[in-house]
């Protein structure tokens, strides 16, 4: 569905429509048209990483353990759990804010919830590693969320693991009216690079 939409051989409506992005994507896709419209000028490749989320839904809520067999084969042989110590307090802070949102009937359990998180960054790790091995010299730009690529722990790490000699280079978006002329220290281990951008508020 997306290599027809990118190769310009269906229309933004039926894309949206074919993928229900409206029903399944809390993101408006007006965020990423531009993105698409780009690959598509330019005849380039675009490519999908997620695992679907209702399969990311059931490891949170469930574990990896309640997955059947043909949900065990969105995930790649090998998934590491990730153990980066600043990551991981990265994590039980969003984990602790959604377990507070929890229903009291249904709390979120840290291991499943670390699991999904997991199983979606290496998901998408091996898929660009995949890629990268089948298509040698290609440049490969990820665009995702500053969760995916702080402290280089999550698909950074992930695909570093799947690759030899790949030079990767990570970018964390940052809200700032300007770019500060010294480097803020708790913002030195972020990523490679701090992208600082001024969101003006909207009218």
């Amino acid at each position: 569905m997306l290599d027809d939409y990118a190769a310009g051989k269906i229309t933004e409506e039926d894309f949206l429509q074919k993928t229900g992005w409206q029903n399944s994507s809390a993101v408006d896709f007006a965020f990423y048209k531009p993105l698409f419209t780009f690959i598509i000028q330019n005849k380039l490749r675009a490519l999908a990483l997620g695992i679907p989320k209702e399969t990311i839904f059931k490891i949170e809520r469930e574990g990896a353990a309640a997955l059947n067999e043909s949900e065990k084969q969105m995930l790649p042989e090998t998934a590491n759990v990730i153990r980066h110590k600043k990551y991981l307090e990265h994590l039980k802070a969003a984990y602790s804010a959604l377990g507070a949102a929890a229903a009291a009937g249904a709390p979120l359990n840290w291991e499943n919830y670390l699991s999904a998180v997991s199983s979606c960054n290496e998901g998408a790790g091996a898929r660009i590693a995949a890629f990268v091995a089948a298509n040698p010299g290609w440049t490969v730009l990820v665009v995702a969320g500053n969760d995916r690529f702080i402290y280089n722990a999550a698909l950074p790490s992930s695909v570093k693991s799947r690759t030899v000699k790949l030079r990767q280079a990570s970018f964390y978006v940052e809200d700032a009216p300007k770019c500060p002329e010294t480097l803020p220290a708790d913002h030195k281990d972020l990523a490679n690079y701090v992208w600082y951008i001024n969101h003006p508020p909207k009218p």
